[in-house]
């Protein structure tokens, strides 16, 4: 164990250091931690890949001196030194995924008029996309059915959202039937 002493005589330790990686979490969950322990002071290590912490919906895609951002940046896997004269925390900084899943319904007109149950594979078409981008809008490419038109006025009609990180954007598009 060795020391050393400051300039105002306080005692700091050169071994035994802990980086700490703060998860950060964008969705604002429970925060988890991980950690470098055992470091010497001025050691270099290597930052923490991707696969230190998930979220649904988001990447990880740096590591930041400052819960909000504001401070210095690391690339993952970036090479660091140990420093005990500083804060040794590092904080996840999240990027919104662009491979979110998102579900439309194309929901047919049934011959009396009705409109069926999304369980009918007869009548209805389920869509399910994995090019959202969290937080970001996303609109439903209406289909061409013979004998129908999109009908825009039916109430439950959906063609856009709001890509949600968990994949539960549902979208519906009513085709109601020539007459």
């Amino acid at each position: 164990f060795e020391v050393h002493h400051t300039d105002d005589g306080e005692a700091e330790e050169l071994t035994g250091i802990t980086v700490t990686y703060h998860s950060n979490y964008p969705d604002g969950s429970t925060e988890d931690t991980a950690a470098e322990t055992g470091l010497n002071r001025n050691e270099e290590f290597t930052a923490k890949g991707a696969d230190t912490f998930t979220c649904a919906g988001y990447v990880l895609s740096a590591w930041n001196t400052a819960a909000d951002g504001s401070g210095y940046q690391f690339d993952l896997g970036a090479a660091l030194f140990a420093d005990k004269l500083s804060s040794n925390d590092l904080y996840a900084v999240w990027e919104p995924a662009n491979d979110v899943e998102y579900t439309v319904y194309h929901v047919r007109q049934d011959t009396d008029g009705t409109w069926p149950e999304l369980t009918d594979t007869t009548l209805v078409e389920t869509e399910v996309l994995n090019n959202g981008t969290t937080g970001q809008s996303a609109t439903a490419t209406n289909r061409s059915y013979t004998g129908f038109y999109v009908d825009t006025e039916k109430t439950g009609t959906q063609n856009t959202g709001t890509v949600l990180a968990d994949g539960s954007l549902v979208l519906y598009v009513y085709y109601a039937r020539n007459t």
